[in-house]
């Protein structure tokens, strides 16, 4: 699968959630099967992890599929349901940090005539 084709079945998956709480990276590793597993660490900033032990098509994926979506930051108890957790502190924002801290986060579609 190339990074476009997984960029287009990460839109889709987000695109067709209709329990309106955004899904979350875990998930969509899960929806893109094992051509979305590898070793790279997908970071947003220095430091800012949203998933490890992705695949080099996934993080492209990724990238390519950002205009497309929009992320918002769990809040701390909202982690707590996350399918799967990461062994990291908890990021409070999106900025770099010193060392690894994992950020949370659901992703949405970009409503319509939202940005460019």
């Amino acid at each position: 699968m190339t990074a476009q084709e997984m960029s287009d079945k990460i839109v889709a998956r987000i695109s067709g959630d209709r329990r309106g709480v955004g899904v979350s990276v875990c998930e969509l590793l899960d929806h893109c099967g094992q051509d979305a597993r590898g070793e790279l660490t997908l970071e947003l900033q220095p430091n800012l992890v949203l998933w490890s032990r992705v695949s080099d098509v996934f993080g492209d994926a990724f990238k390519l599929a950002l205009s497309r979506i929009d992320m918002q930051v769990l809040p701390p108890i909202l982690v707590l349901t996350e399918p799967r957790l990461l062994d990291l502190p908890i990021a409070k924002g999106i900025r770099p940090y010193k060392a690894p801290r994992w950020l949370p986060v659901a992703l949405f579609a970009k409503k319509q005539g939202a940005g460019a």
